[in-house]
Formats: structure tokens, C-alpha cells, sequence
């Protein structure tokens, strides 16, 4: 498949009017995936949805992609939101919060199968994307400070090194699930029981 032109917003909306038009099509184009599916989501059913014609539409998003790429961005600032402050929360201890934040986000990505199937249906390789690395980096320096709180580290190299493997462990599991009927809170459960007791993390 031909590599994507574009798949950022053609403008972001300041005036209210704008901001209430592009959240009405967010709103309908989550519908309709939801509704139609994968196969069945098209800009002009989302158009018709939010009732606003097609040029409207195209004011914001230059193609489907852009559309279905903005939703995940949508998720993922969701879902960080969330899971990083549950790691903040310094009324839990280390292993409560860990096991929390594995929970938390497989839970997340059980209920994204749809959008997920939808990026992949486009040939969309969100991974490719600068919003997508910036995301990581974001993701790994929140998650060493905790790490950094939870043990004790001889350098930076070892906090660093760590924090990957975990991640990797957490994040990897999760892509080789299918969302449909995944049990994921006893994976969950799981996996924090597994991470917890090798690293000794309390």
C-alpha cells in the first residue's frame, strides 16, 4: 500500500462553533465504527452522522486515515492520563500500583480492538508516526520515575535498561492478544505477580 501523504488534522478549530463541529464528527465517526464496523466506515457515513456535509468534514480531515488517526490519538491521551496517575498515587504501595497501571491498561486495549483493526484495515503503521514516538518517550521517562521510587539503582544505565524490559514485557503481551473474550485481568494479575516477585518490587 502506498505510503500515506497525510494523517494530521488539516487545522486545529479555535472558534466555539468550529470546536463543537469537529467534536460532533469525532463523536460520529466513533458511532459508526462502533455500528458499521471496520468494512463499513466511510467519511461520508460519518459526514451524514454528524449532519454536516462532506466539504465540512474535509475542512478538518483530509481522508479516513486522518480521522481514524485522530481517535487513537484521542485514546491514547486517555488512556496515559489514567494509567500514569495511578502510578503517582503515593497512598498505594509500589506492587499495588504496578499491578493497577497493568490492569488498567490491558483493560484499555481490550476495549480498542475495534479502532485497532480499523488502523491496521488503512494500512496505517501508527508506530511510524513522530506523535506515536513522542508518546514512548513520554511513557518511559513517567515510568522510571516510578521504577526509580520502587528500587534502588546503581546508575542510570540499570533504571533505564529495567524500565525497558518491563515495558516491553507489558506492552508486548497485550499485542498478542485478541480483544475479543481476552480475560485480561487475569493476565493482568499475572504478569504484576511475575514482574513484582523478579525485581522484588513491594
Amino acid at each position: 500500500m502506498a505510503k500515506l501523504k497525510r494523517i494530521s488534522p488539516r487545522k486545529e478549530p479555535t472558534q466555539r462553533r468550529s470546536i463543537e463541529l469537529r467534536k460532533s464528527i469525532l463523536e460520529a465517526a466513533t458511532y459508526v465504527l462502533k455500528e458499521d464496523g471496520v468494512l463499513g466506515f466511510t467519511t461520508n457515513k460519518v459526514a451524514e452522522r454528524a449532519g454536516v456535509n462532506i466539504a465540512s468534514l474535509y475542512q478538518y480531515y483530509p481522508n479516513k486515515e486522518s480521522l481514524l488517526f485522530h481517535l487513537v490519538e484521542i485514546e491514547w491521551a486517555q488512556t496515559n492520563s489514567v494509567i500514569f496517575k495511578i502510578l503517582e498515587d503515593q497512598n498505594k504501595t509500589h506492587r499495588e500500583r504496578i499491578s493497577l497501571f497493568i490492569e488498567k491498561f490491558y483493560e484499555t486495549e481490550a476495549e480498542e480492538g475495534t479502532l485497532k483493526e480499523a488502523i491496521a484495515n488503512v494500512g496505517l503503521i501508527v508506530e511510524n508516526t513522530k506523535e506515536y514516538l513522542e508518546l514512548i518517550s513520554e511513557a518511559d521517562k513517567k515510568f522510571e520515575r516510578f521504577l526509580s521510587g520502587a528500587l534502588n539503582f546503581k546508575s542510570t544505565s540499570d533504571l533505564k535498561r529495567t524500565s525497558n524490559f518491563i515495558l516491553n514485557v507489558i506492552f508486548g503481551f497485550s499485542e498478542s492478544q485478541d480483544a475479543k473474550g481476552w480475560d485480561y485481568k487475569f493476565d493482568a494479575h499475572r504478569i504484576s505477580e511475575m514482574l513484582c516477585k523478579y525485581f522484588g518490587i513491594d
